[in-house]
């Protein structure tokens, strides 16, 4: 009968020599020798798997299929008294700021990425309206992009704030039979 201890050391043993090789069939074959490689399994994979730049040539190639994929979406801003200023915000990049020039909306147009049936977009919408008004603030964002139906979202600031800094949702139903009915 062995013991414990005899038992765990040879597991670990074992352990250590199938993780030799293993390290060979997940590097990929041009990558350095043994010795210029980390010592740590998680930094080598983190290294080489996933992480990787693309060449020059495919992110070129990534980049112009995303611009071509771009589509002009008109949207509908209405909002109540006059902010100072609205921007449109699509994760992190701007894409639209203004200051109203007429009271109650404004139409723009926002460059999206081709939108189609079942597809979701979220925005970021800031607006600031001057000093602190006893009445509540709302602005409503709605999109009509090409061969869609038109969706809109709304959001209020409370009495007495002077901002609003919401996360606007978007979402075309894949069916459209699923709107409104029920089954």
């Amino acid at each position: 009968m062995k013991s414990p201890l005899l038992a765990l050391v040879c597991c670990l043993l074992a352990l250590a020599a199938a993780a030799i090789p293993l390290g060979r069939f997940i590097l990929p074959a041009d990558s350095p020798p043994d010795d210029a490689r980390s010592g740590s399994f998680s930094s080598t994979l983190s290294t080489h798997v996933g992480n990787t730049p693309l060449p020059p040539a495919a992110a070129e190639a990534s980049a112009s299929a995303s611009q071509s994929q771009q589509v002009e979406v008109p949207a509908l801003v209405r909002y109540t008294d006059e902010p100072l200023e609205i921007t449109l915000s699509l994760a992190g990049r701007e894409l639209a700021r203004f200051s109203p020039e007429a009271r109650g909306s404004r139409q723009i147009k926002l460059s999206l990425h081709s939108l189609s049936a079942g597809s979701s977009i979220e925005l970021e919408v800031h607006a600031v309206w001057p000093g602190n008004s006893g009445s509540a603030h709302v602005i409503t964002v709605e999109l009509s992009p090409p061969s869609l139906p038109s969706v809109a979202d709304t959001h209020w600031a409370d009495p007495g704030e002077s901002e609003i800094h919401e996360i606007y949702c978007f979402h075309w139903s894949a069916s459209p039979r699923s709107e409104g009915t029920f089954d």
